[in-house]
């Protein structure tokens, strides 16, 4: 039996504020997540968890029964014999806690930091530092961490459910594919361009939005602020955020963008963009099996190891809606999520590759001639695997065991 419950550490601000050494950043645990707590980091991306997925958990495992959202103070679990539930806390939280409740609390009792909304970018060297020293100076029990693994899978279905129930299966492509890009990464932009370049763009259909302003404006900063605001209005869509807008070393992304600025910012039509944190979630029915590809511009394509590799909404999306999947992002990322059931054409070979070398690679492959009925199988296996909640639920229960 699993049993995984919040611990609440109340830090107090001015120890924030004292400790330079450490950013605040709380990240939601999986009790926030499937009990669905609307006051959590990014709450619109778990927002119904507790409706699709709490009551179908395996029943071995137990996620905030006892202690439900608000959790135990850590105090109080102290006073108390320890036994084999999970205690979740973040880690800037473990890192702000005194040592007079760190050193008691990690050598008698399991604990659990999880980040998994941005792909371990708010577990700073800080935290990472502070519990290895703790992992070397006190006689740790049972100290697990955990990042996103497949709990995009869920986040995806949560997100594009609350827009429409399963549609029918269809896969009847009118363009080559779909590129949905939005911030221009250094990423994005490599893969753009060399569509650009091979004469495969004009048969796609793509996004990217870069602002070109002298500065982000003050308004942008204050939503950024605020956690929320137009996602035309993100200071992380500036071009000084993003170097390759203007380095001119970059001869085929400077074509690009100077052909193409007149189009920019570029969305689609029939997709809202009312807030940036979730622009990339918004759906429609319009686009179920209507592109050959989905060419996912993942958020991270630099090389890490499988545990790191950061799989978002932006490859299960592309599951939801009845389309193969090519994914620009890390090194064997499409092997990770074949290990997960799903699965990708046989003739792609570029999983290895990473940046311009991956970027190539899949514009080579998108050149060739394809089995269309091959294609059809892999659009349809997969849009039954992601639409299909117990199975989500699976991903995220041997994701969780392998993590014991």
């Amino acid at each position: 039996m699993i049993r995984i419950e919040n611990l609440r550490l109340s830090v107090p601000r001015f120890l924030i504020e004292k400790d330079k050494d450490i950013r605040f950043v709380p990240m939601p645990s999986y009790v926030d997540m499937f009990l669905s707590n609307d006051k959590c980091y990014f709450n619109w991306f778990y927002n119904n968890f507790k409706k699709y997925f709490h009551p179908i958990l395996p029943d071995n495992i137990k996620i905030g029964e006892q202690f439900g959202l608000h959790g135990i103070p850590v105090q109080e679990l102290l006073s108390r014999e320890p036994d084999d539930t999970i205690y979740t806390v973040g880690h800037a939280e473990l890192c702000l806690l005194p040592e007079r409740y760190t050193k008691p609390l990690l050598e008698n009792y399991r604990v659990l930091c999880v980040e998994v909304m941005e792909g371990g970018t708010y577990i700073f060297d800080d935290y990472k530092n502070r519990i290895l020293e703790y992992r070397k100076k006190f006689n740790v029990r049972d100290l697990q961490e955990q990042k996103a693994g497949p709990m995009f899978g869920l986040i995806t279905y949560n997100m594009v459910r609350n827009q429409f129930s399963m549609p029918e299966f269809k896969y009847e492509p009118k363009k080559l594919a779909i590129v949905p890009c939005h911030k221009p990464r250094q990423g994005r932009l490599f893969m753009l361009s060399t569509l650009y370049k091979e004469k495969l763009l004009q048969k796609c259909d793509w996004t990217l939005v870069p602002d070109f302003s002298e500065k982000p404006s003050k308004e942008a900063l204050a939503l950024e602020a605020a956690g929320d605001g137009h996602f035309y209005l993100s200071p992380n869509l500036h071009f000084t955020k993003w170097p390759l807008l203007t380095d001119e070393s970059y001869k085929d992304i400077q074509k690009f963008l100077k052909d193409h600025k007149s189009q920019l910012p570029k969305s689609f039509d029939n997709l809202t963009n009312n807030k940036f944190s979730d622009s990339s979630f918004s759906a429609n029915e319009e686009f179920i099996g209507t592109h050959m590809f989905n060419i996912a511009c993942e958020t991270y394509d630099y090389d890490c190891n499988n545990y790191d590799i950061f799989i978002t909404e932006k490859c299960f999306k592309a599951f939801l809606y009845a389309t193969p999947c090519l994914v620009y992002g890390s090194p064997n990322i499409e092997k990770k999520l074949s290990s997960y059931g799903f699965r990708f054409p046989s003739q792609s070979n570029y999983d290895h590759l990473q940046g311009m070398e991956r970027a190539n690679a899949i514009v080579e492959f998108l050149k060739q001639e394809h089995d269309i009925d091959e294609l059809r199988q892999i659009a349809r296996h997969n849009f039954e695997l992601a639409w299909n909640k117990e199975f989500l639920i699976k991903l995220f229960a041997d994701h969780l065991v392998k993590g014991q």
